[in-house]
């Protein structure tokens, strides 16, 4: 958790058109010592952000006039780079994948435990305090959903699939790798793994950033999770794939390719 004194100077925007879901994650985030600022609707809480003094967002996906990727749209258009939170009822594939290739630093679907939003929030708010110069840089043709996994083609019909530095960066030093197994398939968007940490018993999830079946698991990255942090683009991948279309699968995701 973060500290009591950091916590204080922090402010955080809870969005929901359920009073409900606003009062009761308000509460929670009020408990760990965060100014919370509680909004009905997007368009009202774009206008808060414009006055500036916001640390993190949390945002319902699925709201009238203006949803949750609607937000992520417009602050990007902006240049507003507050992170942010999605929490959802709708949970999806495309959704999640949205979301997240707009930016957003977690994707929680509801309902949730208090340990959960505890933990999104804390990693979160990490994220908007990382300097992306300090990252490893990738090598060529290496794609990815934004911060958070990557992709690489390494042959005709084979791609590397890793975890972007700037996930590993958001949780405390990894300390398990649970991945999907050999002859697996996994979606775009859709999760195939997950991260535990030594900063909260929640599970950091993996997204896929493309579609296809397992041809092989890293297991020296299980065995010794340090690796991931270590060489995140090298030695610290996790699966090898073959992919379905991969073509199609890098449309939707991100050029972050070394010059």
């Amino acid at each position: 958790m973060e500290s009591g004194k950091m916590a204080n100077q922090q402010t955080i925007l809870v969005i929901d058109d359920q009073i409900a879901v606003c009062r009761s994650v308000e509460k929670v985030l009020q408990r760990q010592g965060y100014r919370v600022e509680s909004f009905l609707n997007g368009r009202e809480a774009m206008e808060r952000i414009g006055t500036g003094g916001v640390d993190l967002i949390v945002s319902d996906l699925m709201m009238p006039e203006r949803t949750g990727t609607d937000l992520l749209r417009q602050m990007h258009a902006l240049g507003i780079t507050i992170p942010l939170v999605i929490i959802t009822g709708y949970a999806g594939i495309e959704s999640s994948l949205e979301s997240l290739g707009l930016g957003a630093m977690d994707y929680l679907p509801k309902p949730f435990t208090i340990a959960e939003l505890r933990t999104s929030v804390q990693r979160a708010l990490r994220g908007g305090r990382i300097d992306p110069s300090i990252l490893p840089r990738p090598p060529r043709d290496t794609y990815a959903i934004r911060r958070q996994t990557w992709a690489r083609r390494i042959g005709p019909s084979a791609v590397l699939v890793g975890v972007h530095p700037f996930r590993l960066h958001c949780c405390g030093a990894i300390q398990a790798v649970d991945l999907a197994h050999e002859k697996d398939e996994v979606v775009q968007g859709g999760c195939f793994g997950k991260l535990t940490a030594d900063d909260s018993a929640v599970p950091a999830w993996l997204w896929s950033p493309v579609s296809g079946e397992v041809a092989a698991v890293n297991s020296q990255a299980i065995v010794n999770p340090g690796l991931l942090a270590a060489d995140p683009y090298g030695q610290g991948w996790l699966m090898q794939l073959t992919p379905y279309d991969l073509d199609k699968d890098l449309k939707a995701l991100v050029a972050i390719s070394a010059a």
